[in-house]
């Protein structure tokens, strides 16, 4: 499953495996609006919806 990742995002699988601090830079210019400002909430917001 990580080589078909790795094949998509066009990089190394172990680049998939590894930790990295990535911004949303391009859905932001496409006009895309999360509703989560970060990690936390949207983790608190899917532990709601799972729960329901």
């Amino acid at each position: 499953m990580a080589e078909l990742g790795a094949f998509a995002l066009r990089s190394d699988t172990e680049l998939l495996l590894k930790s990295r601090r990535v911004t949303p830079g391009r859905l932001r210019e496409a006009g895309f609006a999360f509703e989560c400002e970060g990690w936390p909430q949207a983790a608190d917001d899917l532990v709601r919806r799972m729960r329901r």
